[in-house]
């Protein structure tokens, strides 16, 4: 299986964060690009004030931590049709 990229969605709740470092340990595995996107839980209201923050810190957190190339998707609105329309046609879902 050729893995070149993953997206990771959190909330930046524990449970959302431990999805991320799920995605991080099978990126680190196959060499991929981590991509990490914040929703809001349920994909429901606003982002969070400090949603961008965090997002930031978690990338460098895990890109340090796991040796991996991890880009940050800056749409913190918490919407997934921005980067679905940027891949379409793209076979690294």
């Amino acid at each position: 299986m050729n893995i070149q990229s993953i997206l990771a969605v959190t909330d930046l709740s524990a449970h959302g964060l431990r999805t991320v470092v799920r995605a991080a340990s099978i990126a680190a595995v196959h060499g991929a690009l981590l991509k990490i996107m914040y929703a809001p839980a349920a994909f429901a209201g606003p982002a969070e004030p400090d949603a961008a923050r965090g997002l930031g810190a978690v990338c460098l957190e895990v890109a340090e931590r796991f040796g991996i190339l991890v880009k940050k998707v800056d749409d913190t609105r918490g919407r997934l049709d921005a980067p679905r329309r940027r891949h379409a046609g793209a076979t690294s879902w």
